[in-house]
């Protein structure tokens, strides 16, 4: 592939990562490459390019892909090394050195209970479809679907101070810089950083992961849902990883997560009511 889309990859990967601090799943980076490419006069797909998962492992050296049975994938920039452990732990079934399982959320799900919306934004949940929409604050939310609810700064930083007072392994010098992290200008970011510094990427993961677990499932008995064991990483493996088989998984991924899995020659062979296609691959 040429360096352009190289360079359009990496700088729609790291706007993306910077944005939500987490793994960016691979077909939500692929809506953002697309788009950039097209805002740039470039033709998407680049000519080459069979499926995009390919593409993706073309650029070894400067992103890091990891696969998650059953799931969409992860991609995290090379010099990353935060995410790529957060990435690892997601794939896997880690343990922590107590012998505690390491939690981990679907990645649409994760980013509904996580990212810091626009103030023009909401994420919605179809039950039905069992797939999280997008939806800017103008568009009609679909029947019977449920609005997740808001993350704040505040919020995701009150999280941060709850772990540096947890005790354990953070120790009083790690209490310090974490706590400081949080009251300085670019909290979140600062806070990225000094777990890294401090070797708390893991225990930060599994606190998190335990804490949004726990909102999900508050959410999810507060608006009379059946809490699905998909949404916590229990499903099990889907096999050989055939087109069939990821097919029969559409009711519980939604196309936008079965799009990062096909090549853009399957999607275009795919019928489904446009109406459907138009909101489960929006790019909000």
């Amino acid at each position: 592939m040429e360096n352009i889309w190289l360079g359009i990859l990496k700088e729609a990967l790291n706007d993306l990562a910077a944005r939500i601090d987490s793994p960016v799943g691979g077909a939500k980076l692929r809506t953002a490459v697309k788009k950039l490419a097209e805002d740039r006069g470039e033709k998407f797909p680049p000519e080459g390019m069979t499926k995009w998962t390919a593409f993706l492992d073309s650029f070894p050296s400067d992103i890091t892909v990891i696969r998650v049975p059953g799931s969409d994938v992860l991609v995290v920039p090379a010099d990353r090394p935060d995410l790529q452990a957060i990435a690892a732990a997601t794939a896997g079934s880690s343990t922590t050195a107590h012998g505690s399982a390491i939690g981990r959320i679907r990645s649409d799900i994760f980013e509904a209970l996580t990212r810091i919306p626009k103030p023009s934004e909401r994420a919605v949940y179809l039950p039905d479809a069992d797939a999280v929409l997008w939806l800017k604050v103008d568009e009609i939310q679909p029947p019977n679907s449920v609005q997740f609810p808001l993350t704040t700064q505040d919020a995701e930083i009150a999280l941060r101070r709850k772990f540096a007072e947890s005790g354990g392994s953070v120790t009083e010098a790690a209490k310090g810089a974490l706590n400081q992290a949080c009251y300085s200008e670019g909290p979140l970011r600062q806070f990225t950083q000094a777990i890294r510094s401090y070797g708390l990427i893991q225990d930060w993961h599994v606190f998190r992961m335990n804490a949004l677990l726990a909102r999900l499932r508050e959410w999810a008995q507060t608006n009379e849902l059946q809490f699905r064991d998909e949404w916590a990483g229990l499903e099990k493996p889907q096999g050989g990883g055939s087109l069939d088989a990821t097919s029969a998984t559409i009711n519980k991924r939604g196309l936008v997560e079965l799009a990062g899995l096909l090549s853009d020659d399957d999607i275009a062979r795919i019928s489904v009511p446009l109406d459907v296609v138009l909101r489960l691959l929006s790019t909000r």
